[in-house]
């Protein structure tokens, strides 16, 4: 490792160099100063300094103040070489920026010691800045006051700046007014809570690309002086991978399963109730008199709303396997009782299987999920249709350029149809035309699902006619 050795006097610069070369170091010499900040400068200076407190023109301690506002990715490691053994003066050392002191005269192994703990130091960070500059992740820190002290690469090209020149900056200076405001005041509240704060929001990078990013803020604490900075990690949900879109589609799924079952078990207390007591009141009245038929349209209703959330508990609560053969026809008809409690009364239903459709490769929950979210958004698109229909068909087709056997799934709303400009970000995650309520997972998880099951997907749509989305999976033959 290179070590820039600052001393004015030539026998004591001599003695260091011989010391450090002994080492197994490669000194670098300056005689002042001036010629210090000359090296130090350079794109390869040295990662440590051995500076001399004492000199004529720049002092040691002008010295190391300067080094520190160099813009360096990984700070020098400066050990003081002084006389001084005053407590005051090494107290002003360590401010000016030192990061250890030796008192001349010099013990040559304790210097050494002194260096190979730098070193170590040294290369610890290099390692971490290098780790950190290879994420695909963008990273910045900030301190208390909003400003930053650096950043990855990741979000320098996010922010388009240089990252040796974001120190020290506001976000002012390197967001769009409405982004750094927001950005700014995000800090602001993850520094005042004192704790992580996640955060989930659409970003528009320097390139003018819109993304769906999550981010979490992390306050840096010091023990003895309270809080020191921000350190902020986003990620690019927009870039996730198929795995990694299904992890996060069935950790909401399993959220909800949770949520169900604690609903669901108040909902049949209240259910049990109407149901007891309207049974009673059948038993007291008997079947002549006109209050019975009520009472049982009462206990029937009950009856149908304890059915409902079993299913609804039944569907959230599947658990995934590994792929199987399965009838693609099976899992259309076990889902039918699901849709239609899902789909307005006004709806009807179409639904056609074939006897003989080939079996394929598939996970029943994801498959029953597919069809599940395809069909809500088919709800969604036929919400003011007069004659809302929704035709379901499986079938198998030939390919004879393939000379492969597909299982065709088909779903075919007659709602208001898809925007040709619209067609082509369908399937991007978290885009949504619903949107006061949708996430725009729906069709995005929908996609995941199928290049899981190698098919394809195939749409036609006519604004004000409706839309039919064609699934190809291969047949097991």
């Amino acid at each position: 490792m290179r070590v820039l050795v600052v001393e004015d006097n030539a026998f004591s610069r001599k003695l260091l160099v011989k010391t450090l070369e002994k080492a197994g170091y490669q000194p670098v010499v300056a005689e002042d100063g001036a010629q210090a900040m000359v090296v130090m400068q350079l794109s390869d200076a040295p990662s440590m300094v051995l500076l001399n407190w004492m000199m004529p023109g720049l002092s040691g301690i002008e010295v190391c103040e300067q080094i520190r506002k160099l813009d360096k990715p990984v700070p020098p490691y400066i050990i003081m070489l002084t006389a001084k053994a005053d407590r005051d003066d090494v107290a002003q050392g360590f401010r000016m920026g030192s990061d250890d002191y030796i008192k001349k005269p010099f013990d040559s192994a304790e210097l050494i010691a002194r260096l190979n703990v730098g070193k170590r130091l040294v290369y610890q960070q290099s390692l971490m800045h290098t780790l950190i500059d290879a994420l695909p992740d963008p990273i910045y820190v900030k301190d208390s006051r909003g400003l930053y002290l650096g950043c990855n690469d990741a979000y320098a090209e996010f922010a388009g700046v240089e990252k040796d020149h974001i120190g020290q900056k506001q976000a002012t200076d390197v967001l769009p007014n409405g982004a750094a405001q927001k950005s700014h005041m995000d800090d602001l509240r993850a520094l005042a809570a004192d704790e992580p704060m996640e955060i989930e929001e659409w970003s528009v990078d320097a390139n003018g690309r819109n993304s769906y990013h999550y981010s979490v803020r992390i306050p840096l604490i010091e023990s003895s002086s309270g809080l020191r900075g921000l350190l902020v990690l986003q990620r690019n949900l927009s870039q996730e991978s198929m795995s990694e879109k299904l992890l996060r589609y069935e950790h909401k799924m399993a959220v909800l399963g949770g949520m169900l079952c604690r609903v669901s078990h108040e909902m049949k207390n209240i259910l049990g109730a109407m149901m007891g007591f309207s049974s009673l009141g059948l038993e007291e009245l008997g079947p002549t008199n006109e209050a019975s038929e009520y009472l049982q349209d009462i206990y029937n209703g009950g009856e149908s709303g304890k059915k409902l959330l079993d299913q609804l508990l039944q569907f959230s609560h599947q658990e995934s396997h590994e792929m199987e053969l399965v009838s693609l026809g099976n899992i259309v008809e076990s889902s039918l009782e699901l849709l239609r409690m899902l789909a307005t009364e006004s709806v009807q239903f179409e639904v056609k299987t074939d006897l003989d459709v080939a079996q394929m490769y598939g996970e029943k929950v994801q498959l029953q999920q597919m069809i599940v979210n395809l069909a809500i958004n088919a709800f969604y698109a036929m919400g003011s249709c007069l004659d809302p229909c929704l035709q379901i068909e499986v079938t198998n087709e030939l390919d004879p350029s393939k000379e492969q056997l597909f299982v065709i799934f088909r779903m075919k709303d007659n709602g208001v149809g898809i925007l040709d400009e619209v067609k082509e970000k369908i399937f991007d995650l978290h885009y949504t035309t619903h949107e006061e309520d949708g996430s725009g997972l729906g069709l995005s998880i929908i996609k995941t699902i199928i290049d899981h099951h190698q098919g394809t997907i195939d749409v036609e749509s006519e604004e004000g006619v409706g839309t039919c989305f064609t699934i190809s999976f291969p047949a097991k033959v």
